[in-house]
């Protein structure tokens, strides 16, 4: 759906944005497009407070926990990146979502736990357990 489309569905005068105001509303969009592209491919959903997050733009930074950095993938790129990683082969029942930026890659299991896996030697057997859930791991950046 585009941004004109979302303006007509809800009636609003598109000429009552302002630039700020149109900023988010391109950034939810875009979001909501490269979810449903992530949700076709991959068979675990990315958590909703992880996709709330991303919107924020702190997508790269310290980690109060090993392994200490940690970059986030583009929403649109996850299914990609996890093509390209070949996550599904490898590590059958996670889904990457970034980095660590140093051959470490983090991934959501089932039960949205995040974990990371080394990108050489990838095997869910190599996965350690990084946070329980999304907001530890957010409590655990360091800003």
């Amino acid at each position: 759906m585009s941004l004109l489309e979302i303006r007509r569905s809800a009636s609003i005068n598109p000429c009552c944005y302002n630039d700020s105001e149109k900023s988010v509303v391109h950034a939810i969009v875009h979001s909501v497009q490269a979810n449903k592209k992530v949700r076709r491919m991959m068979a675990i959903e990315l958590p909703e407070e992880y996709k709330r997050y991303l919107v924020t733009g702190l997508t790269e930074g310290g980690l109060a926990v090993d392994p200490g950095w940690y970059q986030l993938w583009p929403l649109d790129r996850v299914a990609e990146y996890n093509k390209g990683y070949q996550i599904e082969e490898f590590a059958p029942g996670f889904l990457a979502f970034g980095s660590s930026g140093g051959g470490e890659i983090f991934a959501f299991d089932a039960q949205h736990r995040i974990y990371m896996i080394p990108a050489i030697g990838m095997s869910p057997e190599e996965a350690e357990l990084v946070a329980e859930t999304w907001q530890d791991f957010e409590r655990a950046i360091e800003r």
